[in-house]
């Protein structure tokens, strides 16, 4: 969810313990009551030090306040500038690390933008930065991968939780897109189980880490570490947050996130709606760390489709966000879509190759030294002395034959005369 999820969780919070007949105006009316009390203690001593006073007065920005796109990437620019230096060294540590395994999925990078993530998640401490990596590269290696796994739900999946990746927005970052608001829980529960979808979520994640972003890179823009997400919304209920079935994926999913794959949020652009979600939005803000606040963009139902457009081709878009892409909704979350797809099977299929020429080692040997065995006795009888042993030995051969031949024909003709002379005593 690479920080979609933290959203989510946010959402989680405010929603929990709430009924589905709670109201915009109720929640608004609790906001103000919070302000009055607030205003009713300016001045008064604090019982306890623990709470945190800018939770308190920490004002909501309105929209034309929060950060541009330009303003995300100037971020980023000055975040990879502040952590290029530790790269060198960075490289130096976790450089044994780039063995082949022993499965079909690619070996995880160790390219700039890779490291970077790390060091960003480490806040340029290089020790907890590699610590986090060797983490992720174990936990990859011998629980993600240890087992194959195979998702044969996968398009009823995304038929009652539509997201995915479908290829970029115009500066080459993948492009993430999920419509949480239309998560269709029964259908969802009918599809599959909680721990495969978890599953499924991590092998979706490592792609992205792994094969989606590289491709980019190195195709695209040498300098994103990160995805472009688009939140949908619209049509969200107060049930589906509540439901464990989606807390619970929610929750699994921001640990495997932050855990294994941190930083790959670039920039989110959230299309939120008035009433409840935009309250609960309100609400939740002071709680979001500045880091991820910085990369997200609210925007309402009015201007949408315009800034999405600006920002993404809108051939990449579905429809119901302003896309022009022929497919129907249903069928646009069907399937991924991008440039890495080719080389991604490309990579599979030389995994697999090596896999078997490996396996079949052993036999390859034993045929080989059949072979030199067969060569071996041929380069023997190519030689004067092999030759003439082979010509007596064949000579013999012809006279045991002929041998053989007369005692068969003696021993027809005494069985023939013994057969006549049975018959004339008769």
């Amino acid at each position: 969810m690479h920080g979609v999820a933290l959203v989510l969780s946010i959402f989680l919070v405010g929603s929990s313990g709430s009924s589905n007949t709670v109201t915009a105006e109720a929640t608004t009316r609790r906001l103000d009551a919070r302000r009055a009390i607030h205003n009713g203690y300016q001045g008064r001593p604090r019982l306890s030090t623990l709470r945190k006073p800018q939770l308190r007065t920490q004002t909501v920005r309105a929209r034309s306040e929060l950060p541009s796109s330009s303003e995300s990437g100037a971020a980023s620019a000055r975040a990879h500038a502040e952590y290029l230096p530790l790269l060198p060294e960075m490289i130096r540590r976790v450089e044994d690390l780039q063995a082949t395994t022993k499965t079909t999925h690619p070996v995880f990078p160790l390219d700039d933008g890779t490291l970077l993530r790390f060091l960003r998640h480490g806040r340029g401490n290089i020790d907890k930065a590699e610590k986090a990596f060797r983490k992720m590269d174990d936990w990859r290696k011998n629980t993600l991968l240890a087992d194959a796994f195979d998702f044969p739900e996968d398009k009823l999946v995304r038929r009652a939780y539509k997201k995915g990746y479908f290829n970029t927005d115009r500066e080459g970052r993948p492009l993430y897109i999920e419509m949480i608001g239309n998560v269709d829980i029964d259908a969802l529960e009918e599809a599959t189980t909680l721990p495969r979808l978890i599953h499924a979520h991590a092998h979706d994640t490592d792609h992205l880490a792994s094969v989606i972003i590289p491709w980019c890179q190195r195709n695209l823009n040498a300098s994103i570490t990160g995805i472009t997400a688009v939140m949908d919304l619209r049509g969200i209920s107060w049930k589906q947050f509540t439901h464990p079935f989606i807390q619970g994926y929610i929750k699994n999913s921001i640990s495997i996130d932050y855990n294994y794959y941190p930083s790959t949020l670039a920039r989110m652009f959230i299309l939120i709606p008035s009433g409840v979600p935009e309250t609960v939005w309100k609400l939740a803000q002071p709680w979001i760390p500045k880091t991820v606040k910085a990369k997200i963009q609210v925007l309402s139902v009015d201007e949408f489709q315009a800034k999405l457009r600006e920002e993404i081709p809108p051939e990449n878009l579905p429809r119901s966000l302003g896309g022009t892409s022929p497919l129907s909704d249903d069928d646009f979350f069907l399937t991924e879509r991008g440039g890495w797809i080719v080389e991604h099977q490309e990579q599979i299929h030389d995994a697999s190759s090596h896999q078997s020429a490996s396996q079949g080692g052993a036999a390859m040997t034993l045929e080989t030294v059949a072979i030199e065995q067969i060569t071996t006795v041929g380069e023997e009888l190519s030689s004067p002395s092999a030759a003439a042993a082979a010509a007596v030995e064949a000579e013999a051969l012809d006279s045991n034959r002929d041998a053989a031949a007369s005692e068969m024909v003696i021993h027809r003709d005494c069985m023939n005369a013994e057969v006549g002379g049975g018959g004339g005593g008769g």
